[in-house]
Parts: C-alpha cells; structure tokens; sequence
C-alpha cells in the first residue's frame, strides 16, 4: 500500500514539474497550494487554491496538486501557534496556558460561541502563519525541483542529438 501510495505522489510531483511552464509559475502554484492546505477551512481549501493561483498568476496544476499532497493535519499544530501569538498579543483574550490534546478535544465538545474565540480564532492566526512559513519553503524547494527537472531534462535531450560542430558541414 504504502508503495502505491509512493507511486502516486512521485507521479503527481513529476507531472507538475514536466509542464509546459515556467519554474517560477510552477514554485508559486506550489506555495499557493500548500498555503491553502494549512487554512482550516477543510472543503474550501481547493477551491481557494484555485481562486489564489489565478489571482496571482501562479500554476494551477501545481497549486491544486499541492493542496491534495500537503493538506497536512495540523489543525492542532495550528492552533498551539495562534495561540500563542494570540496570548503575546491579547492575554486576557486567551487565558493562561496551551491545553492538552484531550482538552482541546472537550473544548470542542462544549463550546459554542467561545467556540470561536478559544478555538477558532487561534486557529486561524496559527494557520495563516504557519502557511506563511510552509509556502515560503515550498515554493524554494519547488523553484530549485524545477530548474534542476528542466535542466536534467535538458541534457537528456541534448545528449540524444548528433553533434554538430566546425567539422560537420559544408
């Protein structure tokens, strides 16, 4: 399973790199999705994506492949940052400390309107700046993946040609 799995994702990641497009269309489409990937909003992350690609111009297989690769389940991850900075920021808003896993779980279960102010909220924050950060990275990586795939394929093709030179002709 895991293999087939792995044949997937290469196949996905090789399919973007091998567009017709420019490396740093392809790196933002690929910050664009794993920026939306990070957003807590589960069933409107492809499709802000989408709508992030094309305002910006960025590749969108890349954008959309990125979103179904990284949608990462971080959500609790998310929220320890946001609320952190959220406490640094208004400590009266947040209270006193992370709660554990457990605990964020029955804040979940019994919350309402403080739902989005405990839980929500952090969130949020958490998410758009740890997107901030993983987009950051991947679109580097991503940029560097597609100079290198362009280049390998450059010489590949290059080496499948006869020489020409000075000697050859006329």
């Amino acid at each position: 399973m895991v293999g087939s799995v792995w044949r997937r994702v290469t196949a996905a990641v090789v399919r973007v790199l091998t567009q017709n497009a420019e490396p740093r269309q392809i790196a933002l489409g690929a910050a664009v999705g794993v920026f939306a990937a990070g957003l807590p909003f589960p069933f409107l992350q492809v499709i802000l994506a989408a709508l992030f690609a094309a305002a910006l111009r960025a590749n969108q297989l890349a954008a959309l492949t990125t979103v179904w690769l990284a949608n990462p389940a971080v959500f609790y991850l998310e929220y320890v940052i946001g609320r952190s900075v959220l406490g640094r920021l208004a400590p009266a808003l947040m209270g006193a400390g992370v709660p554990s896993w457990d605990s964020f779980l029955e804040q979940l279960r019994q919350s309402a309107f403080p739902l989005v102010r405990s839980i929500l909220l952090p969130t949020l924050v958490g998410s758009m700046l740890f997107g901030l950060a993983c987009a950051g990275t991947a679109y580097g990586i991503t940029l560097w993946l597609a100079a290198v795939w362009r280049g390998r394929s450059a010489r590949a093709v290059a080496s499948d040609l006869p020489a020409a030179g000075p000697e050859d002709g006329a």
